[in-house]
């Protein structure tokens, strides 16, 4: 199965090297281009494409924060304790934003780390 990998922080990124077994990107416009070309294993760091959709482009969705992974897929439990769970309409990026992955990715906003 393809996978595809969102870095929320520049620092997570896997170094690429001319022998590397995947691609990396920053932008919209590269992210697409290596989702459209069927790229077996791709990292980037532009959230606009973290959605469900990629389930259907065969990709397993990976959500990243330094050295911590999330396997995101349908029906497992967001925010833990609350019992609630991702559906397929929802929107990854406003749960992202909206802080439900923080306690799973160690993401301390009283800190001062934010995303």
């Amino acid at each position: 199965m393809k996978k595809i990998y969102f870095h929320i922080d520049n620092g997570g990124m896997p170094l690429l090297f001319d022998d590397s077994k995947f691609s990396c990107a920053k932008s919209y416009l590269d992210t697409s281009v290596l989702i459209n070309n069927g790229v077996e294993e791709i990292h980037t760091t532009d959230m606009t494409r973290f959605t469900f959709d990629l389930i259907d482009n065969g990709y397993e969705i990976y959500l990243c924060y330094k050295k911590k992974r999330i396997n995101i897929k349908p029906g497992m439990s967001i925010t833990p304790g609350t019992g609630k769970e991702l559906r397929r309409p929802h929107l990854l990026y406003r749960v992202l934003m909206g802080g439900a992955f923080n306690e799973m990715l160690g993401i301390n906003v009283n800190t001062g780390e934010e995303l």
